[in-house]
């Protein structure tokens, strides 16, 4: 019987220290998942932080994206302004030489009249 209690007792101890050993094997595991979990936290905020970001860099893109075409449309009205500005003083100057014209024929004639 001696012999029989020494091998139980001999089992209880690989038992024991088999134990120990799943025990800080589950302790490292239980930190190495503490550590990820911290990982996947500060990622998370990261992501959240480059969402929000993304959010204002997307509404800053489309507020200039808005004032540019604004002001391409200001541009192009200021455009057609200056285009029809152009065309009357090129018919005014046209109209006046048109006119100068008429009026050096007429004292041109008047004078061969003579």
């Amino acid at each position: 019987m001696g012999a029989n209690v020494n091998a139980q007792s001999n089992t209880i101890n690989v038992l024991v220290a088999n134990i120990q050993q799943l025990t800080e094997n589950v302790a490292a595991v239980n930190q190495r998942v503490d550590a990820l979990t911290t990982n996947v936290a500060e990622v998370t905020l990261r992501v959240d932080n480059l969402a929000i970001q993304a959010d204002r860099d997307h509404q800053t893109f489309r507020d200039r994206m808005d004032r540019l075409a604004e002001s391409a449309a200001q541009n192009r009205q200021l455009a057609a302004i200056d285009r029809q500005e152009f065309r009357n003083e090129i018919r005014q100057i046209w109209e006046y030489l048109r006119d100068r014209n008429v009026t050096y024929r007429k004292d041109t004639l008047k004078k061969a009249d003579f």
